[in-house]
């Protein structure tokens, strides 16, 4: 005890942070970005919810779900595929760079972050560079970082996310058919990116009160069959309905 006195007296013991420091810390630095600086993107399998695996098997439900987040403003972006595929993701980030770039978006300043899941790793190629989603991204003019293996905290953004959605959404609503599925889907992302109050409002009733009177426009989840014109061919890496 008194060797700790000793070097607390002396300056060479520094208080641990605390775990709210740390994240007042992370937060601080995350408002010093630019709007689309980094995309954190990450898939979430949807067959080990209790409530949703029911209805999955008897309406042939999506399995699997892509989220992509952009750290700093909080833009969500959802696509939901039968299962996961180098392919399916290649078309999810294409689908997102292509909106970006029609919205203005400077896509040479953006960088997306993932793990290092198959679906986003991509092939080697003979030039050095990688097929699928890294060539969906760097077509573009977007950067692909990796982050360290089982390093699950840089992706917490999206987990974070997951966990809200498994809560909000796929824990409580029921679908009648896949058209109602995305339906809901969509309805529940409009509410969620409008803000908490708008959502808030929204938990008090069903799902059904609030079903849009048109069908949502076409979401990039879902079962595109070909990559936009012009694209290479090794980009789209033979994409097909998923």
């Amino acid at each position: 005890m008194a060797i700790q006195r000793i070097l607390r007296q002396h300056g060479l013991i520094h208080p641990r942070c605390r775990k709210y420091q740390k994240k007042q810390d992370l937060a601080a630095r995350k408002e010093s970005w630019a709007v689309f600086q980094q995309i954190s993107a990450d898939t979430k399998d949807l067959d080990d919810i209790a409530h949703y695996w029911p209805q999955m098997k008897r309406h042939h439900l999506p399995a699997l779900q892509y989220t992509a987040r952009d750290v700093r403003s909080g833009l969500q972006f959802l696509a939901f595929a039968s299962q996961r595929s180098a392919s399916a993701s290649a078309l999810f980030a294409q689908y997102i760079q292509t909106h970006l770039q029609r919205c203005g978006v400077v896509l040479r300043d953006l960088t997306w972050q993932t793990d290092n899941g198959s679906e986003f790793i991509g092939e080697l190629q003979p030039d050095g560079s990688r097929s699928h989603f890294p060539a969906a991204v760097t077509y573009f003019g977007s950067q692909h970082e990796r982050i360290p293996p089982a390093a699950h905290t840089y992706q917490s953004d999206v987990e974070t996310v997951h966990r809200l959605i498994e809560d909000e959404f796929f824990d409580l609503e029921s679908f009648s058919s896949r058209t109602d599925f995305l339906a809901k889907a969509s309805l529940y992302q409009a509410l969620l990116q409008s803000g908490p109050s708008q959502f808030a409002q929204a938990r008090t009733h069903p799902m059904a009160d609030h079903r849009p009177t048109r069908a949502p426009p076409p979401s990039p989840s879902l079962l595109a069959s070909s990559c936009a014109p012009g694209l290479p061919s090794r980009l789209s890496g033979g994409i097909r309905s998923t």
